[in-house]
């Protein structure tokens, strides 16, 4: 009994403390969300469809998503529900614990790189972002300002789901003012 609570306890302190890492680099058509030694997502953009890769431990599942018939009867069904969730609700975070939530988060989620090469296509605004970009772009943030009409962000996050719930359970125990 004591030997599977041990386990028990193991594996649940394995699963919050494993890194969670989300990255997307359009240069490189590289876009894929993995929870380290357990799981992991890819998709590769393809000229007609996208192809998805789902890994879990050591078996991966290919998923090529068809077009046609059963595509439009999904989408008239979306809609439908759309229209039906589409009621007014009340919104469940207020202001001050959403506030609390995201200063939470911004410290649970590390940037491990942040690379953005972007033009705005509107030549003045460039010249003035020009400066800020060079100024902020230190070490593992890398901001570029192009005039050739190139847009390409390549991004790593890295969190694990330990960080992330002590992150978000404070906000639980504020009151809605």
């Amino acid at each position: 009994m004591w030997i599977f609570l041990i386990t028990l306890v193991l594996l649940f302190n394995l699963v919050l403390w494993l890194p969670i890492e989300v990255e997307v680099d359009t240069r490189n058509d590289l876009y894929t969300a993995r929870w380290r030694g357990l799981a992991g997502f890819r998709v590769v953009p393809g000229p007609e469809r996208w192809q998805y890769f789902f890994r879990i431990l050591f078996w991966e599942i290919t998923f090529r998503p068809g077009a046609g018939k059963k595509r439009e009867a999904r989408e008239k069904v979306r809609k439908q529900e759309q229209k039906k969730a589409s009621r007014k609700s009340k919104r469940s975070l207020s202001f001050r614990q959403m506030r609390l939530l995201l200063r939470n988060l911004q410290h649970a989620v590390r940037v491990r790189k942040l690379w953005i090469n972007w033009d705005t296509h509107d030549f003045p605004l460039n010249a003035r972002l020009y400066p800020w970009f060079r100024m902020f772009s230190r070490g593992r943030r890398q901001l570029f300002i192009n005039f050739q009409g190139e847009q390409e962000l390549a991004i790593h996050l890295q969190t694990r789901l330990g960080t992330l719930a002590r992150a978000a359970l404070p906000v639980l125990f504020i009151s809605k003012k």
